[in-house]
């Protein structure tokens, strides 16, 4: 892949991770370059096969379904499956890429599929989570099917070959529990260097919804330590970002030290740096993938850019 800053991403390593699925293991293969992760790939086998094989792709008006078999395109369409929670895009300094193929399935035999789902987002690794709900839920349908032999992936699969050795066990487990891979290759991240990490994005977008360290308007800081923060010690706040109409303190979410704060049409929710796992934009919302509790979504309609900033890098 290409940079606008010139130079190309290359792998220099690849970690692959697997676990015990529904038949044998599921590997998750990511290329890193030092200690960034590259688009990765998640591997499974589910019982079943569709009779074509089908594709989640990025297209000219946007990502869907499609398949040389039109009542599966039309199925699958219909169904979903809640396949545009994967990201279709990855973030590299000032390089967003599209990735083409999201997820791919295919016959391998009469009675099996393989799936496999390209990884990507703000906060790569995130991902798996989400990758393995769709698989849930794509699993009992598929398994209805029952296809007339194997078929060849339509073009999205670049590592076949590290998955195929995973799965035989060639590559040793490096992950026991599935509850583990949320925690794939992420070291604790330094407090200082995390709201370091989040001024140094904030720098980047200015505007007046959003306001970094003390706010200056009191009656919009009354508001948001009312409405957002709820009575957090003011000298904890790093950044707050206004998602109200009028912009005055009620909606947005606040940056503390230790964690966020939300407040979004009286929904107030809060999570700490350590539980926030990824963040895509769908549709003029941020969504922030929370561990073990329901996805935080706020509706910024076009102003989106700050949000995700700070998020990424509070994430780290």
């Amino acid at each position: 892949m290409k940079l606008l800053t010139g130079g190309k991403l290359r792998p220099d390593r690849f970690v692959v991770v697997t676990a015990d699925g529904p038949i044998g293991r599921e590997v998750v293969i990511w290329p890193m370059m030092a200690a960034v992760p590259l688009p990765g790939e998640y591997h499974l086998r589910l019982r079943g096969a569709l009779r074509s094989p089908a594709y989640y792709k990025s297209g000219f008006i946007g990502v869907n379904w499609s398949s040389p078999d039109a009542e599966i395109e039309a199925w699958l369409r219909k169904e979903k499956f809640e396949a545009d929670r994967l990201p279709n895009e990855m973030k590299f300094g000032l390089t967003k890429v599209t990735l083409d193929h999201v997820i791919d399935i295919f016959a391998e035999a009469a009675d099996v599929s393989r799936v496999v789902m390209t990884l990507g987002g703000f906060s790569g690794i995130g991902t798996v989570k989400t990758a393995m709900n769709i698989a849930g839920r794509l699993a009992p349908s598929i398994a209805l099917s029952s296809a007339p032999g194997p078929c060849e992936p339509l073009g999205g699969v670049r590592y076949s070959g590290i998955a195929d050795a995973a799965f035989t066990g060639a590559i040793e487990h490096a992950v026991e529990r599935e509850d583990e891979v949320d925690d794939l290759d992420r070291p604790p991240v330094d407090p200082a260097a995390r709201i370091e990490a989040i001024l140094e994005a904030a720098a980047q977008h200015q505007g007046k919804r959003l306001a970094v360290g003390a706010i200056d308007d009191a009656k919009r800081a009354a508001n948001m330590f009312a409405k957002v923060v709820r009575g957090a010690d003011p000298a904890s706040l790093v950044a707050f970002f206004d998602t109200g109409m009028r912009a005055n303190g009620k909606a947005g979410i606040a940056f503390l030290s230790d964690e966020i704060h939300v407040n979004e049409l009286g929904d107030h929710r809060t999570a700490r740096y350590e539980d926030l796992r990824s963040v895509r934009t769908h549709k003029g919302k941020v969504i922030i993938e929370v561990a073990s509790a329901d996805d935080i979504e706020l509706l910024v309609g076009n102003d989106t850019d700050a949000i995700v900033a700070m998020l990424t890098a509070a994430i780290g």
